[in-house]
């Protein structure tokens, strides 16, 4: 398993797609100590070292920069992946070797998270490490909050990755995108649900959400971002349910890529 997640590793990293993601990342880096939007306008690199809540702002418009950008970096690179490699003869090389199928997608899957849990936990620290040091206030709160992008980025990968199984990148883009929209736009949500009532619209939001979890972790990048220094992370609380279910919807995923892959015929 781990000599296939290495080599997923390296094969992602000379992709293009890896490479246009990087430029995007670059770029929008370049760009982001310039400004960053809030409530009361622009906040500039250095008036955010002129007031706590004016950092914790400019960080909480970082994390939600981080979190779009790495699941869409995410679901360009894995949305051919298992697909691509049946078709061109290279999966069928693979499975040649004393591996099993279930290793085969496990080591795929590894290499994919530690290559966008490694992008994100990178750009993330850099970008808190450079407020950290402009400031002098350490926000713990952002900590987990990298966490939840981590998640969140990691959850969209799975999919995609898992559906690559059934579907070439084009159908799977299609699919992965509507299911998006469906479940992180909340006009639509409210839509589908205005006319049942106000306790029917909240359980077919919640149903919504339960479809597809990043837009309910990504909620709560916010409020884990602005607590003041020295409280305790809205992240710690007991109670968060959402993020155990999307570690088990995670898992889910990866099981059904896995049970899919072995009835697979490969030639």
């Amino acid at each position: 398993m781990k000599t296939i997640a290495v080599y997923t590793l390296r094969q992602t990293l000379r992709s293009k797609s890896m490479i246009a993601g990087l430029g995007v990342s670059l770029l929008y880096l370049a760009a982001l100590p310039l400004f960053s939007a809030t409530g009361g306008g622009t906040v500039t690199v250095g008036s955010a070292g002129q007031g706590t809540t004016a950092a914790a702002q400019f960080l909480g418009y970082a994390l939600g920069g981080l979190n779009l950008i790495g699941m869409f970096m995410a679901l360009f690179l894995t949305l051919g992946s298992i697909h691509t490699d049946i078709e061109n003869g290279t999966m069928a090389m693979i499975i040649t070797k004393p591996l099993s199928r279930a290793r085969i997608i496990t080591g795929r899957w590894a290499g994919y998270a530690a290559l966008m849990t490694g992008y994100v936990l990178i750009i993330g620290l850099v970008l808190w490490l450079a407020v950290v040091l402009g400031t002098g206030e350490p926000f713990l709160g952002y900590i987990p909050a990298l966490a939840l992008v981590c998640l969140n980025v990691t959850t969209m990968m799975t999919l995609t990755f898992a559906v690559s199984v059934f579907l070439p990148a084009a159908a799977n883009a299609v699919l992965v995108f509507l299911v998006f929209i469906a479940t992180t736009n909340l006009s639509l949500i409210n839509v589908a649900g205005a006319a049942a009532g106000e306790t029917a619209e909240t359980i077919i939001g919640n149903l919504f959400r339960l479809m597809l979890p990043v837009g309910v972790v990504g909620d709560q990048l916010h409020s884990l971002v602005v607590n003041s220094p020295g409280q305790t992370p809205a992240f710690l609380v007991p109670g968060n349910l959402f993020v155990a279910y999307e570690v088990i919807y995670i898992a889910a995923l990866l099981q059904l890529g896995v049970r899919a892959f072995k009835r697979k015929d490969l030639k």
